[in-house]
Order: C-alpha cells, then sequence, then structure tokens
C-alpha cells in the first residue's frame, strides 16, 4: 500500500469508471431502474459515490457501441423479416408518443436476429419513413428476403416491391382476426371466431379459399365490408400457405415482434431511448448470447 503498488479490481487503475461498469448502469437502467435507486446500489455495492448525474453521465460510454450496432453490415438471406412500429414516450421539451420502427430477421437456419431500430422523432409513422428503414436494410446488405410479415400498415407494400421485388408480403392473420371480432356483434363473436379459423388454419390454398367462400355466405349479407376485406387481401393473408409446412405458423403472426415491442414499452423510460432500445434489442442476436431481458430475470 505504501508504495503505491495497490491497483483496485473494481475500477481499473486510472480509469474513472469501467466498462463493465457502464453495462451494469445500462442494464440497471433498462430495467427500469431509476438513476437515484442506481446511485443508492452502487454506494451501496461499491462503497463508491456516484451522483444521479454522474451516472447519466457514464451512459455516453456506449454511444459508440449503439452506433457500430445499427450501421453493421447484414446477411445477404433472411427467410422472413417482421416489420412493425411501437409508440415510446419521448421527451423533446415535453413528453410525447413518437414512433420506433423494429426489423426482426429469421435467417434460413432460423435464426432470429434484430436487424435495427429506426426511431423517426416526431414525423410519426408514415410510407416513406418505412421505405427508408428498407433502403437501409438494403444499404447494409440484405439482398434477399423470402417474405415480410407486417401488421397491415397501408402503403408498405408499395416500398417492398420497390426494394425487395422478389419478396412476399404477409398480413399479420391475428391482427386480421381481432379487427374483425371487434367490428362484429358480441353475440355473433364466437361463431365467426372459428370460420375464421376454418380459413386461417387450412391445409392449402384451395381449403383456405373455400372456407372463405363459406364465410361469405354465411357473413357476407351481415358484415360486408369485413368479408370483402379477407376476400381482395387474400393474396397476403394466405401467403404463409405457399411455404413449408413446419415454418407457416411462424409466419401468421407478428407475435414474436409484438413481444419484444411490449418488453421495451416495459422497460424504456422518456429519456436515452436509442440507448435503452439498444439494450433490449442487440444483445439477444447472437446465439447463446445475454440479453438485458436475462439480466433483468425474464
Amino acid at each position: 500500500m505504501r508504495e503505491g503498488d495497490f491497483h483496485p479490481k473494481t475500477i481499473p487503475y486510472r480509469r474513472r469508471a469501467s466498462l463493465e461498469l457502464s453495462q451494469a448502469i445500462l442494464a440497471l437502467y433498462a430495467c427500469g431502474v431509476s438513476t437515484r435507486a442506481i446511485f443508492h446500489f452502487l454506494e451501496g455495492i461499491y462503497g463508491a459515490f456516484y451522483s444521479p448525474e454522474s451516472i447519466s453521465r457514464l451512459t455516453p460510454v456506449v454511444e459508440g457501441e449503439v452506433r457500430a450496432w445499427r450501421e453493421r453490415p447484414l446477411d445477404e438471406e433472411s427467410y422472413a423479416v417482421f416489420l412493425n412500429g411501437t409508440f415510446l414516450s419521448v421527451r423533446r421539451g415535453q413528453s410525447a408518443k413518437e414512433p420506433v420502427y423494429i426489423a426482426l430477421g429469421i435467417k434460413p437456419h432460423g435464426r432470429r436476429e434484430t436487424l435495427g431500430f429506426w426511431p423517426f422523432g416526431a414525423e410519426g409513422e408514415s410510407t416513406e419513413n418505412w421505405e427508408e428503414v428498407l433502403k437501409d436494410l438494403w444499404r447494409r446488405g440484405a439482398r434477399r428476403v423470402r417474405i415480410f410479415i407486417t401488421d397491415g400498415l397501408p402503403g408498405l407494400e408499395e416500398p417492398i416491391r420497390k426494394i425487395f421485388p422478389e419478396a412476399e408480403g404477409q398480413l399479420c392473420v391475428l391482427h386480421a382476426v381481432r379487427n374483425t371480432l371487434y367490428k362484429g356483434r358480441r353475440t355473433d363473436r364466437e361463431a365467426s371466431a372459428q370460420d375464421l379459423k376454418a380459413v386461417y388454419q387450412a391445409e392449402t390454398e384451395e381449403e383456405a379459399k373455400e372456407a372463405l367462400r363459406k364465410l361469405r355466405e354465411r357473413w357476407g349479407a351481415v358484415y360486408p365490408r369485413v368479408v370483402a376485406h379477407w376476400e381482395n387481401r387474400a393474396y397476403a393473408l394466405l401467403a404463409f400457405l405457399r411455404h413449408p409446412e413446419p415454418t407457416r405458423r411462424y409466419l401468421y403472426p407478428t407475435n414474436q415482434l409484438w413481444r419484444v415491442s411490449e418488453e421495451i414499452k416495459r422497460r424504456t423510460k422518456v429519456v436515452a431511448v436509442e440507448k435503452l432500445l439498444y439494450s433490449v434489442l442487440s444483445k439477444g442476436n447472437a446465439a447463446g448470447g445475454t440479453s438485458v431481458a436475462g439480466l433483468c430475470g425474464n
């Protein structure tokens, strides 16, 4: 000690904060822990004083990592890509809901990878912004996508055809079912749900089209617009039937991406949106990788 040869292990010599410490702070923050609570945690565990302001200043350590991850090259081929937008509370003078676009890829061998996230600020959700998302995927190396799965945003089909002309488009069937049942009378919901199930649980396109014909016979006079929507959009609602049977149940719902969006909403605060999105979305990409969700006990 007197010789000056003592060097702490928690924070390396001549460094004010370790990379591990900044990662721990970011993980705690992403779990919903306030900077003040993190301050008390660090004081109790490390015996060191870090004010909430100091903790806030530590998180820029990872900004370069966030930028590198968002700009990383992508594999040329994905079997499927899920596209979805979620609204988060962001404070720019005052708190407001702003859209963040997310793309989740499924590789030909089945591995999932979050391809990126795109916050567009107060511009709102639009076809033009989705086109920028698709252009960014192409710029980073994505070239072949078998099928895009979306929740039915109007106008998204054209950008997909423009940038990935060989890809199919699949609308989320579960979104369509929920919208259909919501528009119907409560007394009709159970029966109409069974008739819709016959459509999207068909084994072949021919069986699905026959189920649609029966849907028209039973409900066409009662709910003409709803039935017409299923008939007019059948090419996109039933695209999954043109794929191998083992993969179909993964292609017609957007549940995987919906769960990710809900996790983000639960963890993110009204500040540091990009860093928190990165912490939630990036860590689970690699096989066997540790995610912030895992650190938070989920």
